[in-house]
């Protein structure tokens, strides 16, 4: 996660991408991951080429209790070496 003060600054996408590259490295070919459904997240993860696969309803709750449903997502990651 990165702070609210600190978005839109590219360290999202520099997170994202030592993960990758760390997957990489470790002959890792496929990450996957879950995001609130209906956040702003959704979008950045669509951005990285990450694909949605479906929802799990009532997965995620907030700080208040409520229950939320979670968004899964995958990347197929480049040629392994």
């Amino acid at each position: 996660m990165v702070l609210p003060a600190a978005r839109g600054r590219g360290l999202g996408r520099q997170l994202m991408e030592a993960v990758e590259q760390a997957a990489v490295k470790h002959k890792r070919g496929l990450l996957h991951l879950d995001t609130e459904a209906g956040s702003a997240a959704e979008a950045f993860y669509s951005a990285l080429a990450y694909h949605r696969v479906g929802e799990l309803p009532g997965y995620c709750a907030t700080p208040d209790g409520r229950l939320h449903p979670t968004a899964i997502y995958f990347k197929t990651l480049g040629q392994l070496t």
